[in-house]
């Protein structure tokens, strides 16, 4: 038996076990111990507390924010509390990196319709085990260059910008751990996703009306060692639409290196049946930070106007970017440091996106949603660094990490979390745009 269950089994003492997290991300547990995502990651005995706000049954002392702590199934049955307070979640590795402030691009050239220009043109090409067809080609210059909107104020009510959220439907519950989200830039109604362990290298398509999986894609060679997010943008090759997979989680801080996936959009019919299709034609991007360091990170955006990556640290909110555009084929890359996000305090980063025109942000806490605009000639490093973003309506999910806008931007933007455990579908949640 577990030492740590033997000594707390009596919560009818006035002593309780002392609520600690030491910044170990994978268990076991013990109790009023944490991070925890599921009861399997909790000793036996034990049951894995999926917090809110509120305090942790039968544990005492001070709960980090969104932190989840193993408790006594008693406990969660009874509602036995302690006396719990939420402690700032502080970086846990010093960061001396200096900052590169060389700047890669001003951003759009002028106040660039967020919906996606394409043009339809017949082709069918052989790729393996799986077979694009009926490309459907994106005019991304003209998403940059031709759309007219501008940025709200500064003091902005994020209620004025966008609804409450509807559910879009239910996801399947196979999806236990869906990390990432992005919108679909050529298969109407579609969103993707993926999940951020069991080793599985597979994304799936949504859809946005139902829920519904519609599509499983496996990338035949590649490995998940820790996806945490997603983007759809351009690419090598004009008119084409391509699915970036950042594996770039490292909770240990211990990996040498970080991997970005590309793979072409498929072709999705959202009123189809998902059955597994494997794709053999895929690019891989290997990105190094320059000081040789390890960095665990959640949240990743790709600027479509320079076709550069942004990775964000979770714990910390700073940021690194690629040098340089990516070409074709594969690729190898040191990150360069460029900027830390204006702070949420108490939270962490755990997901984020930019809009197919370049000029809207979004950054997701487990909390919150924040939301930046940048104007003609902004920089990325200005916008994220310098201006305070406006929060969103936003309802807390279990363990919601993925957020993406909608393909269209009159349409707004989708969240997804993981099912932290439950028995039922997760919902797909749309946050429907208010104005311009």
């Amino acid at each position: 038996a577990n030492d740590d269950v033997a000594t707390a089994t009596d919560t009818d003492t006035d002593t309780l076990p002392t609520l600690s997290f030491d910044g170990q991300l994978f268990g076991p547990f013990g109790i009023c111990r944490g991070d925890c995502s599921t009861d399997e990651d909790c000793t036996d005995g034990l049951v894995c507390f999926t917090r809110f706000d509120e305090s942790v049954p039968g544990c005492a002392g001070e709960a980090v924010d969104d932190i989840n702590y193993c408790i006594l199934a008693s406990a969660a049955s009874n509602g036995e509390e302690g006396a719990v307070d939420i402690v700032d979640d502080t970086d846990s590795v010093a960061d001396t990196v200096a900052v590169d402030t060389a700047e890669p691009s001003d951003g759009p050239t002028s106040s660039p319709t967020a919906a996606p220009t394409v043009t339809e043109e017949e082709e069918t090409r052989d790729d393996g085990d799986f077979t694009f067809a009926s490309d459907r080609k994106i005019d991304w210059d003209a998403i940059i260059e031709d759309a007219r909107y501008d940025c709200p104020s500064a003091t902005a009510d994020g209620l004025t910008l966008f609804d409450y959220r509807s559910e879009a439907g239910d996801v399947d519950l196979r999806l236990g751990e869906a990390s990432g989200l992005a919108a679909s830039r050529r298969n109407p109604h579609i969103i993707y996703t993926h999940e951020d362990y069991k080793d599985l290298n597979e994304f799936y398509a949504i859809d946005t009306r139902t829920g519904s999986i519609v599509g499983d894609f496996a990338l035949n060679g590649a490995t998940n060692v820790d996806w945490e997010d997603m983007a759809v943008g351009p690419g090598p090759e004009k008119g084409a639409s391509y699915i970036y997979i950042g594996d770039i989680g490292d909770n240990w801080e211990k990996r040498a290196n970080i991997v970005i996936y590309r793979v072409k959009e498929p072709s999705v019919d959202a009123d189809g049946v998902a059955s597994k299709q494997y794709i053999s034609e895929w690019d891989k991007l290997t990105l190094t930070y320059h000081d040789g360091s390890s960095h665990n990170s959640e949240a990743f955006f790709f600027d479509p106007t320079n076709q550069l990556f942004y990775i964000i640290r979770k714990e910390s909110g700073k940021m690194w970017r690629t040098p340089t555009k990516w070409g074709s084929g594969d690729a190898f890359m040191t990150l360069v440091r460029d900027t830390d996000i204006t702070s949420n305090p108490n939270q962490v980063i755990v997901g984020a996106d930019m809009s197919s025109d370049g000029r809207e942000i979004l950054v997701k806490y487990y909390g919150t949603v924040r939301y930046y605009c940048r104007e003609a000639g902004e920089s990325m490093t200005q916008i994220l660094s310098t201006v305070e973003p406006v929060e969103l309506p936003y309802t807390r999910e279990p363990r919601g990490e993925a957020v993406a806008f909608a393909a269209s931007r009159e349409e707004g933007y989708y969240t997804l979390s993981e099912n932290s455990g439950a028995i039922s579908d997760q919902p797909l949640y749309h946050y429907a745009r208010l104005m311009d």
